[in-house]
Order: structure tokens, then sequence, then C-alpha cells
């Protein structure tokens, strides 16, 4: 890898048709459109192998180049992501508050039923770890994970009738020693999801995160985006995510979709496209989702992705209109040790 990369990654940005047309589609993109017309074209990308479930985690497994000899779970990564360390003591649990949209309910009536929730789950004897506005981890001492399991429903109603909402508690999973990669120094995450974050970590990557990158969709974009550029004076490979399209996706949310994606636009790719052009630096830029997420179904899908890279200071003025679901692709991306590689269809 001679240039430096900066890899954007928009979780759930591809969606399903609905009258022939996606959220990205819909969305006027004009930033988006110019760097399309400037790229190199659109490449595809495998992010989640055949016989693993389609989520986020898979797919920044392979985004990372996460060796297949690291071995973890998707909880163990979120803790690792939000700084907790435990141990091979602890099992545990995912808890969601389900159909809580992330902004339905007034900030002080969702603080009440998070304080209650950690209050009640305390009292049962777990350590309550909040991931995000309706997500957390509880942990606990316990030697058999079966029997754990076996304690779901009784744990889920205790807790539902202590904050009066429905609630979800899945994927246990036991403490994974860990293994990380040999930190090179060369590559940098700038991210605010627990479970991205994580995985970086156990990559050997920086992470950089500041309270204004928030995960959701009031995040400051112009923020992440001004970090990643300044990063690139640091760092030879610089990945910046983002997560407000896959949670608006999960929470049906289609048309707030849209409008998030012109917001991107605006806010982050309008200064992308103005530091490429004024600096007209040595930058190879890829911008990709992990996976497509339904605004329709609430449920991920799709193993391969498309990737629109741009070559920069080398820009084209290529036929394509702009960068959807539907742009077509002329080789693909392979993922090694050294970087990202493009490799042109015969």
């Amino acid at each position: 890898m001679s240039k430096k990369q900066l890899i954007i990654i928009i979780d759930g940005l591809f969606d399903s048709l609905k009258q022939d047309k996606t959220p990205l589609m819909l969305a006027k993109t004009p930033f988006l459109d110019v760097l399309t017309k400037a790229s190199s074209g659109v490449f595809c990308l495998r992010t989640i192998g055949e016989g693993l479930s389609i989520n986020s985690y898979n797919a920044h497994k392979k985004l990372f180049n996460i060796a297949d000899t690291i071995e973890t779970n998707r909880l163990t990564a979120e803790l690792l992501g939000i700084g907790v360390e435990l141990n091979s003591e602890y099992l545990m649990w995912r808890l969601n508050i389900d159909d809580w949209g992330l902004a339905d309910e007034r900030p002080i009536a969702q603080q009440k039923i998070r304080s209650q929730l950690k209050a009640s789950a305390e009292e049962l004897g777990f350590k309550v770890y909040q991931l995000h506005n309706s997500a957390f981890i509880l942990a606990q001492k316990a030697n058999d994970l079966e029997i754990f399991k076996a304690k779901q429903r009784t744990v889920e109603k205790k807790l539902e009738q202590a904050v009066s909402v429905k609630l979800r508690l899945w994927q246990a999973s036991a403490w994974q020693s860990l293994e990380k990669q040999n930190d090179t120094g060369k590559k940098v995450l700038v991210a605010a999801t627990p479970v991205v974050k994580g995985l970086a970590v156990l990559s050997g990557m920086v992470v950089y995160d500041q309270t204004s990158f928030t995960a959701d969709y009031d995040t400051d974009l112009r923020g992440k985006i001004n970090k990643s550029l300044q990063l690139l004076d640091d760092y030879q490979q610089v990945f910046c995510h983002i997560e407000a399209t896959d949670l608006l996706s999960h929470a049906r949310k289609r048309k707030k979709k849209k409008e998030f994606i012109e917001r991107l636009d605006r806010e982050f790719l309008a200064l992308l496209y103005t530091y490429i052009m004024d600096k007209k630096p040595e930058l190879e830029l890829f911008i990709l989702p992990d996976h497509a997420t339904s605004s329709i179904s609430g449920k991920h899908f799709a193993r391969k992705v498309k990737v629109l890279y741009l070559n920069s200071p080398l820009l084209e003025h290529n036929s394509l209109e702009t960068y959807s679901e539907s742009s077509p692709t002329m080789g693909k991306i392979v993922i090694n040790a050294d970087g990202y590689t493009v490799t042109i269809d015969d």
C-alpha cells in the first residue's frame, strides 16, 4: 500500500426496493454524485462469508482483516469497545429495549427507564453495561452456560415488570479471553459504535472517539470527517464508521434514513469533496456499507456490497450518475494485511 487510504463505512446504507427505489436512490446527494463522477468506478466486496450471520460484527471482522486465529464473540467485542474487560468467570446477555425508537420517547422518560432497568438488573446480581440508548450487556459470574440460558425468560419477565417496557434478552455468551493482533501503529478508526470499536482494538488499531460522536443520527458528522482527514497525517489507513443509517433501518424509519443520507452529503461528503479538490492528496478513498439493512423489514441482508473507489489525484470523468445499490461494478476489492486493493475484471 503506497498511498494512504480512507475507508468510510456507512453502516446499513443499502436498502430494499420500494416502488423501484431505495432511500439512497431517493436522497439528493450532489457531493456523492460528483465524487462518483470523479471516481475510478464501483467495485464488489464480499463482507460476509457463507454460513455466517449477516451482521456488523461479522462484516467488520472482514473489513478490519481480523485473522481467523483471533477468536472472540460479539458481546466480548462490545464490552471491549466501551473499555470493559472481564474474565472467564463471567457469562453475559445482551439486553435490548424492543420497539423503543431512538428518539421516540422524551429524554427524561428514557433516562428514568434506563435507571430503573439498571437498578433492577443489579438487584438480580448482574453487572450492567450500557452500549447505547436502548442496548445493554448484563454480566454475571456463573459456571454453566446452559443453566444460564434456561433462566432467560424468568429474568426477562422480572425486568419487564420493573420497567413496564418490552425487553429482549438474547445472545447468551461466555466472556472470551482476548488475543489481539500486533499493533502496527499504521491504522486508526474514528467511530462510536461499541462492537466496531472493540473489533478495531482486537485488530491492532488505534481508536479515536469523542462525546459528540454518538453512534446515532445526531452524531457530529462534520467533526467525524474533519478528524478523519487530520488523522491521515499520522496514519497510513484511516477508517471512519457511521452508524445511523443502520439504526434508522432497524427502526423502519425510511424517510428519516433518506433525510440522514442527505445530511451526510451536506455535512460530511461536502467537506471530503472540498478536501480532495483543494489538496489533491495522494489518497485512495473507499465508500461502502458493511451490509444492507431493509427499512421495510428492519433486517440485515446481502453478503456482498458495492464499493465506490476514488484514486486521488488521478480523478476520472466517468459516465456514472451516482453511487447506489444498482451501480454497475467493474471489479472487486481484496483485503489483506497491506490494505485494500482494487482488481479490475478482464
